[in-house]
């Protein structure tokens, strides 16, 4: 679609919405094994605009506020494995 782009989704729950630019957000989420063993991996989140994510594991388990830009982990596979 010319001139959108996903707008982003709180709670990552897959779902696609879309936004005029240039109030469109960026958001992409990262996957990495931070500690090296063979199960469990770490996920992190980022966007391009302030948002309210739930992690899954690892942190409170509550809503918390994620800064534009700040990479946000919201399953820490060493606290969950």
């Amino acid at each position: 679609m010319a001139g959108k782009n996903p707008s982003n989704i709180a709670g990552l729950a897959g779902q696609i919405l879309t936004t005029d630019c240039p109030a469109c957000n960026m958001s992409v989420q990262a996957v990495g094994n931070i500690d090296g063993e063979p199960v469990g991996l770490d996920k992190w989140y980022l966007a391009t605009k302030n948002t309210t994510i739930q992690d899954t594991c690892g942190g409170s388990g509550l809503p918390e506020p994620v800064p534009a830009g700040q990479p946000f982990n919201f399953f820490n596979d060493v606290a969950c494995d």
